[in-house]
């Protein structure tokens, strides 16, 4: 991992001293406007959505409702600095069973924030952020759920006609329940997630191609995210979940591919993750992989997937990934049909996932766990 920080930032500091050197004559410097009003460069957009999630297990069952209510802004702080920010209030309601009081999906009305970030381009090649990043920059489902971690992230892209590359490094503090110091507890410190990677891409008439590969690594992660995890499918030692620990650790390689073809309206591709944790000796893969189709109309769009999916006990940490996969020590089928309709900013999504457990858990015992998740959203841009 520090290796390739190493390379990361050596990378970095070249680009930087090339161009202290004047042997970047593509790369152009950003200079205030000053022509600006108190409203220039600012983006608000919010929106309002509703979902219905029905969830049947042998051990948790739950038919919920839920009432998002969300804000979107963009403001330019000056030329090359600008603060992004995403969060949303999320009104439940509906009932939620659990023989171990462990359901994810559960009645309950929050605030749940989904980025607030500051981001500086100091040249066309460099970006970086900092804040609470959100997890959508990254394609590791099987690694990473939704949400945001407090880090910083730098990034260094290239475009050259139809291909592009960016190397990226992100560290992190995880979101974590609790930093608990009382002394019968178990608790190692502040938790940590450190990613660093390479994206490349090629967009072409007909064919697109785009393919990842991101080294991470979990440390000092807490006794509340062990008690958590071990529900979730992951191997924990615990007397209880206050004085739980991980049987090991977390850090390994995280990779995707996904191809396209183009034909007239039509697109149709397939995509793969694979995800290893190599400090753990068995049971330290996770897979997802299938086809998907996309129909482009006048003002809309249509999407469809259906991914075949497997994630072992310890590839991940449960805590951190998602339920629309199915956790860990589980594998099944994934399905997605997306309407979104451009001209309107309206959007409806449905997903369906069946997954099995692999090896049985006591404590996440899945015999057979089915989600159906149906969501309606429209969007509106203030200004």
């Amino acid at each position: 991992m520090h290796k390739c920080l190493t390379i990361f930032t050596l990378s970095l500091m070249s680009v930087l001293g090339s161009y202290a050197y004047g042997k970047t004559p593509s790369i152009q410097l950003n200079y205030p406007d000053k022509t600006s009003t108190k409203l220039a460069g600012l983006k608000l957009k919010t929106n309002i959505g509703s979902s219905v999630i029905s969830q049947n297990s042998l051990q948790n069952k739950a038919n919920i409702m839920r009432l998002d209510m969300g804000v979107a802004v963009e403001q330019k702080l000056m030329q090359d600095i600008r603060f992004d920010f995403k969060a949303k209030a999320q009104l439940v309601k509906g009932s939620s069973d659990s023989l171990f009081n462990n359901n994810q999906l559960q009645s309950q009305s929050r605030l749940i924030l989904g980025k607030a970030e500051i981001i500086w381009e100091p040249m066309n090649m460099i970006e970086l952020k900092a804040g609470a990043i959100s997890l959508g920059d990254f394609d590791y489902r099987m690694l990473l759920g939704r949400g945001s971690f407090l880090g910083a992230k730098e990034s260094l892209n290239y475009q050259v006609g139809n291909f592009s590359s960016s190397m990226f490094a992100f560290q992190s503090v995880p979101t974590n329940r609790n930093y608990s110091n009382r002394l019968d507890e178990v608790d190692e410190g502040m938790p940590a997630f450190y990613m660093e990677g390479i994206k490349l891409g090629y967009e072409g008439d007909m064919i697109a191609v785009k393919a990842s590969s991101a080294h991470f690594a979990f440390s000092n992660l807490s006794n509340s995210v062990a008690g958590a995890s071990q529900y979730y499918g992951n191997t924990v030692n615990a007397i209880d979940n206050t004085n739980a620990e991980f049987v090991y650790s977390y850090i390994g390689w995280a990779n995707t591919a996904q191809i396209s073809l183009k034909l007239n309206h039509w697109s149709f591709g397939a995509l793969g993750e694979y995800v290893i944790n190599q400090a753990a000796p068995t049971e330290n893969q996770a897979t997802r992989i299938g086809p998907f189709a996309l129909f482009y109309g006048k003002d809309s769009k249509y999407t469809m997937s259906v991914q075949q999916i497997r994630s072992e006990a310890d590839a991940s940490v449960a805590y951190y990934n998602t339920l629309t996969y199915g956790n860990n020590n589980t594998q099944g089928t994934h399905f997605m049909f997306k309407y979104e309709n451009e001209k309107n900013q309206f959007d409806i999504e449905f997903t369906y996932r069946q997954v099995q457990e692999i090896r049985l858990n006591q404590l996440s015992e899945l015999d057979s766990d089915e989600v159906v998740y149906l969501e309606f959203k429209k969007a509106y841009e203030i200004f």
